[in-house]
């Protein structure tokens, strides 16, 4: 188990989007544990479990070379999940949550286009953080 003041949301998942920058898979797959689950609502809502579906599932995506892929927009931490906005290789604007366990590893993550959330789902914020990779 990571002592709190070790394990940083915020920091994991914006290390999880560099590893998909960086287009490696199993980087990308080590961030989640055994059992996780991804929920993608981006077409049709589709679930995902376990790293053997994971894998299947961010492969394609993976293999896009567009150089804006995983271009980090905006982030969000609040006590239940940490979120954070991303462009997609066709510039869409995707939302990804995630809920970690005890070792950082992601047990659940969610992902949406931001023009399909409600705006209920939409939290308010503080300003918005614009944050760069470096």
């Amino acid at each position: 188990m990571l002592p709190a003041q070790q394990f940083d949301p915020v920091v994991a998942a914006i290390d999880w989007l560099d590893a998909c920058k960086s287009r490696d898979l199993d980087d990308v797959i080590d961030f989640y544990a055994e059992d996780a689950t991804l929920e993608c609502a981006c077409c049709d809502t589709v679930i995902f479990t376990g790293r053997s579906e994971l894998q299947a599932y961010w492969q394609p995506k993976l293999a896009d070379p567009s150089p804006k892929l995983f271009e980090l927009e905006r982030v969000w931490d609040d006590p239940v999940e940490t979120s954070l906005a991303y462009r997609s290789h066709d510039r869409k604007l995707i939302r990804v949550s995630f809920s970690f366990d005890e070792f950082g590893k992601i047990v659940r993550s969610r992902c949406t286009p931001i023009d399909c959330l409600a705006k209920s789902e939409t939290p308010d914020v503080r300003p918005a953080q614009k944050l760069s990779p470096f």
